[in-house]
């Protein structure tokens, strides 16, 4: 269900909840803990993000109560996860190296049919990536991405492999690498087609209307954009929204609509707050100055304070 229907679908949603009383009611806190995994992802997904970090401080106190390998590596990746979209990035490469160094494929791989649908290290290799590239270790980022594309071959697992991919897409794109970018997305595309994997289809269309503006097809690539966006709202899922209406924005800035742009960054802004999404946050300030910078009536003011709340967002990480 969560690969077909998406991490935010309702179905998923009711079917943990059911697992998750059902986990309760046996009073044993290592059958609750996957019913409890599965629910922290709903609320991750979803952008409920104090709920998020309220069920990740369960699954803590039951992980380390227990002292179980096998649970503490799901804590690694759910709390790394938690910390990349609030924006602590060292707190989120510390859970994704224990992650990797705790991971072993042989005892491991199999932990995506109970968690998430996606292998554990492959994620925590993704989002540490990440969070190098944002704190300014470019060269540790490129390691980390080839690591997790590598993993994710090795596994075998379709989903795994998408994760891995759109995370190397959604990377490529914020580099500003259009034609890398291109081809992930168009691979995840293709995986997720066949598959059925909803919500990997919908972010693999947005990378390649982001990518497709670049090299001059404007009108192909905001509507794939559009056609994205679309998919993932009937999906549910919300993970990482902003920097995915951000692409919007910068789409449409791409095909010479400046208004349409800096309407798509409002909404992509106004996200932030509404899913507690954080670590695009300076960027989202910087794009919307640069679309006002270019504006036929250019407020320099404006602009301006948007740049200095850019570095102060940027300060704060």
């Amino acid at each position: 269900l969560q690969a077909t229907g998406g991490w935010g679908a309702l179905k998923v949603r009711e079917v943990y909840d059911d697992a998750l009383r059902l986990a309760r009611e046996t009073g044993r806190a290592a059958e609750i803990y996957p019913a409890l995994w599965g629910r922290w992802l709903i609320a991750h997904a979803s952008g409920e993000a104090a709920l998020a970090r309220e069920l990740l401080a369960q699954l803590s106190e039951i992980a380390l109560e227990l002292a179980n390998p096998d649970l503490l590596l799901q804590l690694d990746h759910a709390a790394g996860s938690t910390h990349c979209t609030d924006g602590e990035f060292s707190r989120a490469i510390d859970h994704a190296r224990a992650c990797r160094a705790s991971y072993d494929l042989d005892s491991h791989r199999h932990q995506a049919m109970r968690y998430g649908g996606h292998d554990p290290c492959v994620c925590m290799t993704c989002v540490g990536a990440l969070a190098q590239f944002i704190v300014g270790r470019a060269g540790q980022a490129g390691e980390w991405s080839d690591d997790a594309v590598t993993l994710a071959g090795r596994i075998e697992h379709a989903p795994s492999l998408a994760h891995a991919q759109i995370y190397r897409a959604e990377l490529c794109q914020i580099r500003g690498k259009v034609e890398p970018s291109l081809a992930l997305a168009d691979s995840v595309l293709a995986i997720g087609i066949e598959k059925g994997l909803s919500h990997y289809v919908a972010w693999a269309k947005m990378s390649r209307g982001w990518a497709l503006t670049r090299q001059g097809a404007v009108e192909q690539g905001v509507g794939e954009t559009e056609e994205g966006l679309a998919a993932l709202r009937r999906t549910g899922v919300r993970y990482h929204l902003p920097h995915r209406l951000g692409m919007r924005a910068q789409a449409y800035a791409a095909a010479g609509r400046n208004r349409k742009a800096i309407d798509a960054v409002d909404e992509a802004l106004a996200s932030v707050g509404e899913t507690g999404e954080r670590w695009y946050e300076a960027e989202l300030l910087r794009i919307k100055a640069g679309l006002l910078g270019e504006a036929a009536t250019a407020d320099r003011g404006e602009e301006k304070s948007l740049l200095r709340q850019a570095i102060d967002v940027a300060a704060l990480k």
